[in-house]
């Protein structure tokens, strides 16, 4: 499998919490994951683009896109990114922003993949679609019985070209 396109989600994908008790999201408790700046680099390199796709709480998608773009501008990885779309708890919703992402960007199934921190939010609708779904490997994920990848691993696993 050749990877030609890497989705992201944000929030405790590419940044994580030191207060993530009450899920209220603060950017002076917010933290970039460990690794994430050394596979970004590393698609980059390969010219492999890397698109946001997550989910907002706000009904206001403009102010979402806003948002997020500071917050990447916070941790300096705006330029890692060359589109950004927001979804909401819908889980058909995420998986409708990915048929239209790879119908747009002339991709197979198998060139696509979808990295994220959430079980339901973000594996679920990857792999609804036929996507490659990563689910990262942190406590919240001991529970499910799939495959969990570390940043570190997801370089030396796959094909990125």
């Amino acid at each position: 499998m050749v990877i030609k396109l890497v989705l992201f989600d944000a929030d405790g994908t590419l940044w994580g919490f030191t207060n993530n008790k009450d899920r209220v999201r603060r950017l002076n408790e917010a933290v970039i994951n460990k690794d994430v700046l050394p596979l970004l680099n590393h698609l980059k390199k390969r010219n492999i683009p890397c698109k946001l796709l997550t989910y907002q709480q706000y009904n206001d998608k403009r102010y979402s896109q806003r948002k997020i773009k500071y917050w990447l501008k916070h941790f300096n990885l705006l330029r890692y990114f060359n589109e950004i779309f927001i979804a909401d708890k819908n889980n058909n919703i995420k998986e409708e922003i990915i048929k239209k992402i790879l119908s747009s960007n002339r991709l197979e199934k198998n060139e696509i993949m979808f990295i994220g921190d959430r079980y339901k939010w973000d594996y679920l609708p990857a792999k609804n679609t036929g996507i490659k779904a990563i689910l990262l490997d942190n406590p919240d994920n001991k529970i499910y019985k799939v495959k969990k990848y570390t940043f570190k691993q997801l370089i030396k696993s796959f094909n990125f070209y």
